[in-house]
């Protein structure tokens, strides 16, 4: 048993190394607030209005795309089910939309290291 966990051990210190160096690179960029990317106000419009008015679409963009203002589904929507509910508790900004994206990107990082 004491071998099984000395492997394991081997085994995740390269991925906890990879995964601690995202965390750190991903904050140091997270702290200096740059300029909002253009998708960044795009989906947290969508995600407010999940939260607030209860459907999944965005009038960032007013009629120029048809039918995006009541729904839209080119991005997977637990992504925007879990962005909405943290909007909900803790209210909308780019700030919480980065942070979620951190944390999604590093149990990216966990998962694909627990598979390799």
């Amino acid at each position: 048993m004491k071998a099984l966990f000395r492997e394991i051990s081997k085994r995740s210190r390269p991925a906890g190394l990879v995964i601690a160096l995202y965390v750190l690179v991903c904050l140091r960029f997270y702290s200096q607030v740059p300029p909002p990317w253009p998708d960044e106000p795009f989906n947290l419009s969508v995600a407010h209005n999940l939260a607030s008015r209860g459907f999944l679409g965005t009038d960032l963009y007013g009629s120029s795309i048809p039918g995006m203002d009541r729904a839209m589904f080119f991005y997977p929507p637990l992504y925007f089910l879990v962005l909405a509910l943290l909007c909900k508790g803790f209210g909308p900004s780019l700030e919480l939309l980065r942070f979620f994206s951190i944390l999604c990107g590093t149990a990216g990082l966990a998962c694909t290291a627990l598979i390799l």
